[in-house]
């Protein structure tokens, strides 16, 4: 549990920032390709599934698929499979993982949670414990980050919203087609788990508002954001994500953020060099949300081609 935890931590505070950035791009006029014909068509609701972005370059293509946390939902994935058939690989998003030991992240002995926190903070922690039926009892033990992190874990398994499970389910397709897969960086996040346990009593309580504000964003839409992304419904994610609070935890984002966006183009250019198509799974809030990438990707002649909207009927 605590891997998974260190993982949520990572993950819960990258939610805004960089993992795989293609741009914002506007929908172009779609060449003639006939990958592209089947997925993009002017009658929006013969497109089952979620959005793909399309990256071109000459003759090379790219397809990418954009994920987000949200409850675990039944999904068509016939374009995905299609895609796969005949890839050569399936690219997956950064990630990082550490270790900590876990005595660091706990209170000196004595305090608790409520010591170290405003009155404010710690009612509205302990409000959203009983919201979700939580006992904390066990929790305030542990400095605020850490305790809004077994929170966010404990809601998260609670309300079925999963991190990872398109990305495994897509794994899963690629695998039985033979195709290739590789993650296109692991990075070692020991100093910044490391870093969490030196924060000051301000930055600490910033972290696990942040926290409850993620989970006042994500847990009562679960339902709509899942059905939106399930049927492509960009315009639907887009000002969700907008609307996502903004992270106020950690003081490295900038630094992680370029070395992803600078190993995830050297990705790109790589699946644009080879003999065959390939698939990427990227970051929906970056799919949607960044243009920083976008230069980049114009200056050395690629073309993103966005999805068309698919609204709910």
């Amino acid at each position: 549990m605590l891997r998974q935890l260190l993982i949520n931590a990572i993950i819960l505070a990258t939610l805004t920032t960089y993992l795989v950035p293609v741009g914002n791009a506007s929908a172009q006029s779609a060449p003639s390709d006939p990958d592209w014909n089947v997925t993009e068509v002017t009658v929006e609701k013969s497109l089952p599934g979620p959005a793909l972005w399309k990256i071109t370059k000459e003759d090379k293509v790219l397809w990418v698929l954009g994920v987000m946390p949200m409850q675990r939902t039944h999904w068509d994935m016939s374009r995905v499979k299609r895609l796969l058939d005949g890839a050569e690989t399936l690219y997956l998003p950064p990630l990082s993982e550490g270790t900590i030991s876990l005595s660091s992240t706990r209170l000196p002995e004595g305090q608790m949670l409520r010591d170290v926190i405003s009155e404010k903070t710690y009612i509205r922690y302990r409000a959203t414990a009983r919201t979700f039926n939580i006992e904390t009892k066990e929790d305030e033990q542990y400095q605020p980050f850490w305790a809004g992190q077994k929170m966010f874990q404990r809601i998260r398994l609670y309300n079925g919203i999963s991190l990872n499970a398109v990305t495994e389910q897509v794994v899963d397709a690629a695998k039985a087609r033979k195709v290739k897969v590789r993650r296109i960086a692991l990075y070692d996040s020991s100093d910044t788990l490391a870093e969490s346990t030196t924060f000051t009593t301000e930055q600490g309580e910033a972290c696990l508002n942040y926290t409850l504000d993620s989970i006042d964003h994500l847990v009562p839409n679960r339902k709509r954001d899942a059905a939106a992304w399930a049927r492509g419904d960009v315009d639907t994610l887009r000002a969700r994500l907008a609307a996502a609070p903004k992270v106020t935890c950690g003081n490295n984002q900038s630094v992680r953020g370029n070395k992803a966006r600078s190993d995830t183009l050297r990705a790109i250019e790589q699946a644009l060099s080879g003999p065959r198509r390939n698939v990427m799974i990227s970051s929906l809030s970056v799919l949607l949300m960044d243009d920083q990438l976008m230069h980049e990707l114009s200056a050395l002649g690629y073309k993103v081609i966005a999805p068309r909207s698919k609204p709910a009927p």
